[in-house]
C-alpha cells in the first residue's frame, strides 16, 4: 500500500525536475545576453528602478515613464520585479535573465498543474506541459527582459485559474480561494494587460468542459 502511494508522488517529482531541467537546457544559451532593444529604456536606463526611495514613481507614472496621462500601458509589479533585482544585484544583466528562465519554468509547471486539475491523463499533461517548455514560440518573451510581462502575467493567469479552480471545489464556502484569485487576477493586470482575459478560459471551461470528477463543481 504504501509502496503504491509513493509511486504517484515519486513519477510526479520526476516529471517536475525533467520540466525544469528542459526550461533550463533550452534558454540557458541566453543567461549571459546583454541588454537589448526596449531592456535599455525599461530597465537598464530607468533611473525609477535603481532606489527604493524611487518606487511610488512606479505606481505613478506610466511604463516607459513620463507624466501621467501620455503613456498607453501601466505595468507597476513588473517594473517593480526589476527594480526588486536592481537593489539586490545592482543591475546585473545575469540576474534579470535568470529569474526570467526560473518564470519560464514556473509557469510551465503550473500548466502542467492546471491540465493534471482538469483531469488530463499524466501522460499527455506531462507531453503538453514539455512541449509548452521547449517551443520556440517563447524565445522572445524569456531572453528579452521586457518579455517578462509576458512569463510573469501568465503566472498570475495560472494563479487565478487555479484559485478559481480550488473555489468551484470549495464545499464549506471558505474565502480563501476566491480572494487568491482576485489577488491573482489583480496583480496580473498590473503586470501586463493581456491578463484581462483570465476569466474567459475559466468561464469557457465551466460551461464546456468535462473534467471527469466533476472539478469545477466540486466532486
Amino acid at each position: 500500500m504504501k509502496a503504491n502511494r509513493r509511486q504517484p508522488a515519486r513519477a510526479s517529482t520526476i516529471s517536475t525536475w525533467l520540466l525544469v531541467a528542459a526550461c533550463l537546457v533550452c534558454y540557458a544559451n541566453g543567461l549571459t545576453a546583454n541588454f537589448t532593444y526596449d531592456d535599455k529604456a525599461i530597465v537598464r536606463d530607468d533611473p525609477r528602478i535603481r532606489a527604493p526611495a524611487k518606487i511610488a514613481q512606479i505606481f505613478t507614472t506610466p511604463y516607459f515613464g513620463g507624466p501621467r496621462g501620455v503613456g498607453t500601458a501601466y505595468r507597476p509589479i513588473l517594473l517593480t520585479s526589476y527594480a526588486i533585482q536592481w537593489w539586490l544585484h545592482d543591475g546585473e544583466v545575469v540576474g534579470f535573465h535568470t529569474v526570467n528562465v526560473l518564470l519560464h519554468a514556473l509557469v510551465t509547471l503550473l500548466f502542467a498543474r492546471f491540465l493534471r486539475k482538469l483531469a488530463v491523463p499524466e501522460p499527455v499533461a506531462f507531453g503538453s506541459a514539455l512541449l509548452f517548455a521547449v517551443h520556440p514560440v517563447h524565445v522572445e518573451a524569456v531572453t528579452s527582459l521586457v518579455g517578462r510581462g509576458e512569463t510573469l502575467a501568465a503566472a498570475f493567469v495560472f494563479g487565478f485559474l487555479l484559485a478559481a479552480l480550488a473555489f468551484r471545489r470549495e464545499r464549506s464556502g471558505r474565502p480563501l480561494p476566491l480572494a487568491a484569485a482576485l489577488l491573482c487576477y489583480g496583480l496580473g493586470l498590473l503586470t501586463k494587460e493581456s491578463a484581462a482575459v483570465a476569466p474567459a478560459p475559466q468561464a469557457y471551461l465551466r460551461s464546456t468542459f468535462s473534467c471527469g470528477a466533476g472539478c469545477w463543481e466540486g466532486s
